[in-house]
C-alpha cells in the first residue's frame, strides 16, 4: 500500500506536492473504519478522489506518477531525454531538478525511496527501509555527489562506484537489484505493479476497440468468468443476474442476462449495450484487482460516464473488503465530494496558479472549518470557490 507520494517540478507541478494516503490521527477515523487498513501501525487509506477545474492539473498528477514509474525502465541517457516532463516555467525549463519520493508498505516493511534527476542525470537517489511507525529507517543505499554508499555490502559498493563512471546504467536501484542487494527488487516490483490508467480505452490496458480478440484480453478473461466479478458488475444494473463471456470476442459477443419486473429472462449481446455498461465491464476488472489482487490503481476521470450514485456504490464496495489494494481516481463530478463516503483526508483538490499556470494539490483536511457533524454539502462550497480549484476568472 502507498503511504505517500511527493513530487516536485513535474509537468504543471512546480512546487512540491504531497499526496498522502494516511488516515488522520484523531477520533474521526473511528467513524470510517472501513476506509483504511492498519499496516505497520500506519492507518493507510484504501481510496481517494481528486477534483479540480479543467486544465487544472488532475491528469498531470496521474501522468507524473506514470512518468516516475516509467523511469524504472530507462537508461540514464533516456532518463535525461525525458526531461520534457519538467515544469514548463521560464526559470526551470531545461535546467530544473525533478524530485520524487514514495513511501510504501511491502511485506510488513516500510520502504522510502527518493529520486532527484536533472538534465545532467541522477542527482540523488536513495532507499531506506523501516520495520514500522516511529522506528529507525535502515539505509539500503544512497547516491549523491557522484558517490554511492551501500552500507550492507562494501564489495557491491566498489563494483557500483566503478560502473557509475560510465553513467549509462539507468536508476541506481535497478543495478543494485541485478547485483542482489536486499529490498531493491521488492520495491521495483511494487512500483511497476501499480496500474495507472489514463484512458478507459487505453490499448495497453484492455483494448481500444470493442471488436478485440480474446488473446489480447487473456489476462482478464479468467476474472470476467468469476462469480466475484459478477457481483461487482451487477452494481451497474440491479436487474443483471449473469453474464456469459464469449472466448472469441468477449467485448462484443458476451451475453448479459437480466430479469425484468415480471421475472422474464432477457439476454442481450454486450455489443448492443450502452457505452456506460461497456465501460463498467472494463472498470469491474480494475475493481476486482483492487479487492482480490490487492493492486494499487490510479484512474484518470474514471467516472466520466458514471453517475455519482454508481461511483459511491463502487467506493463503498471497495471499503467493505479487507483488501490492501487502493483505488485513486480523478473526476469532474463534484458530487463525489461527500463526507458520507470519504474522510477529508481522502478528498483532494487541484488548483491552478493564475500567475504562472502551475498546479497545486491539497486535501480537504486543510480546511479546519469543514465539520463532520454539520451535514455540510461540500460541493456547494466548491462551486462557490470557497475550497479553491474553480476557475472564477
Amino acid at each position: 500500500m502507498i503511504l505517500e507520494i511527493k513530487m516536485k517540478n513535474v509537468y504543471s507541478y512546480k512546487d512540491e506536492i504531497i499526496f498522502s494516503l494516511l488516515a488522520p490521527n484523531n477520533i474521526v477515523k473511528k467513524r470510517y473504519t472501513d476506509n483504511y487498513n492498519t499496516v505497520n501501525d500506519y492507518d493507510i487509506l484504501k481510496t481517494s478522489v481528486i477534483v479540480g477545474e479543467n486544465a487544472g492539473g488532475k491528469s498531470n498528477l496521474i501522468k507524473g506518477i506514470k512518468y516516475f514509474q516509467e523511469l524504472f525502465n530507462e537508461t540514464t541517457d533516456k532518463i535525461v531525454s525525458k526531461q520534457d516532463a519538467l515544469f514548463n516555467g521560464d526559470n526551470l525549463l531545461n535546467n530544473g531538478i525533478q524530485e520524487f519520493e514514495i513511501t510504501t508498505s511491502i511485506n510488513g516493511l516500510i520502504y522510502k525511496y527518493t529520486l532527484e534527476i536533472s538534465n545532467n542525470g541522477i542527482e540523488y537517489e536513495s532507499l531506506y527501509v523501516s520495520k514500522g511507525k516511529n522506528l529507525i529507517y535502515k539505509n539500503i543505499f544512497e547516491y549523491k555527489d557522484n558517490e554511492i554508499s551501500v552500507p550492507s555490502n562494501k564489495d557491491i559498493q566498489k563494483i557500483m562506484s566503478s560502473k557509475l563512471k560510465s553513467n549509462t546504467n539507468g536508476l541506481i536501484i535497478n543495478s543494485l537489484s541485478l547485483l542482489g542487494v536486499t529490498y531493491t527488487t521488492e520495491l521495483i516490483n511494487e512500483i511497476k505493479s501499480i496500474i495507472i490508467q489514463t484512458n478507459m480505452f487505453d490499448s495497453q490496458m484492455i483494448g481500444i476497440q470493442y471488436q478485440i480478440k480474446s488473446t489480447e484480453l487473456k489476462p482478464y478473461l479468467e476474472i470476467m468468468k468469476k462469480e466475484e466479478f459478477l457481483d461487482i458488475f451487477k452494481m451497474v444494473d440491479s436487474s443483471i443476474i449473469g453474464i456469459e463471456i464469449d472466448d472469441d470476442l468477449p467485448l462484443m459477443k458476451s451475453i448479459i442476462k437480466r430479469l425484468d419486473q415480471n421475472g422474464k429472462l432477457i439476454k442481450r449481446y454486450i455489443g448492443v449495450e450502452s457505452t456506460g455498461i461497456k465501460n463498467f465491464l472494463l472498470m469491474s476488472v480494475l475493481i476486482y484487482k483492487v479487492i482480490y489482487d490487492n493492486m494499487v490503481i490510479f484512474n484518470d476521470e474514471m467516472d466520466s460516464t458514471f453517475n455519482p450514485i454508481l461511483t459511491s456504490k463502487v467506493i463503498s464496495y471497495i471499503h467493505s473488503f479487507e483488501t490492501t489494494g487502493q483505488f485513486i481516481f480523478t473526476t469532474h463530478n463534484i458530487f463525489n465530494l461527500s463526507l458520507q463516503t470519504f474522510m477529508k483526508e481522502q478528498m483532494f483538490i487541484v488548483e491552478k496558479n493564475k500567475d504562472d499556470l502551475s498546479s497545486n494539490l491539497y486535501s480537504l483536511a486543510s480546511f479546519n472549518d469543514l465539520r463532520y457533524d454539520s451535514n455540510e454539502k461540500i460541493y456547494e462550497y466548491y462551486i462557490k470557490g470557497v475550497l479553491g480549484g474553480v476557475d472564477n476568472a
